[in-house]
């Protein structure tokens, strides 16, 4: 089983430019992803998907593999993560000639991935024999949501008391991670 761990990583964000390589505790964001994929059990390659020389020398320097700078057409504000991962899979398999079995997706901006939980989703994917597997953290922050153009708590109503700031009674959201 083939199985690739590809980082998208841009340079051209507009509220933080590359973002990805600035340092976090004392290291380059993206250092963190690459390091965890590097070490997962049934990870065979750690690509970086890439626009920016910058974020390629940083992410080569870490130990991952840059075969290819991705295309402008591919790198905009309004291109979603679908065609980027299309791209770097179908580059990759026309440069070596070796099908790639399972794709892993891991968002740069995770520097709390660890290699465990990479090696776990791999072997949900296959053990489960699912086509898709995807990694979420369990967030309890108090978070709104707009309805009819209010904005409201998301929680239970009358299952929380505001007074107390009772966390516990908060409901349980989810936020993605990464992809399998």
């Amino acid at each position: 089983m083939h199985t690739v761990a590809v980082i998208p990583a841009r340079g051209g964000s507009k509220t933080v430019p590359l973002k990805n390589i600035h340092e976090v505790a004392g290291r380059p964001l993206i250092s963190y992803v690459i390091e965890a994929c590097l070490r997962a059990d049934g990870v065979d390659r750690t690509i970086v998907s890439t626009d920016h020389e910058q974020i390629a020398e940083v992410a080569g320097e870490w130990g991952a593999e840059v075969p290819f700078m991705r295309p402008a057409e591919f790198a905009g504000d309004l291109v979603t993560l679908d065609p980027v991962i299309y791209h770097a899979v179908t580059t990759l398999e026309a440069q070596d000639g070796v099908p790639i079995d399972v794709v892993l997706t891991v968002q740069p901006t995770c520097p709390m991935l660890r290699p465990e939980t990479i090696g776990r989703s791999i072997r949900t994917l296959i053990e489960g024999g699912y086509d898709s597997v995807i990694m979420l953290k369990e967030i309890r922050h108090m978070y709104w949501r707009r309805v009819n153009g209010a904005f409201e708590p998301l929680f239970e109503t009358g299952r929380c008391s505001r007074a107390a700031g009772r966390s516990s009674r908060r409901a349980t959201a989810w936020a993605r991670t990464s992809d399998t």
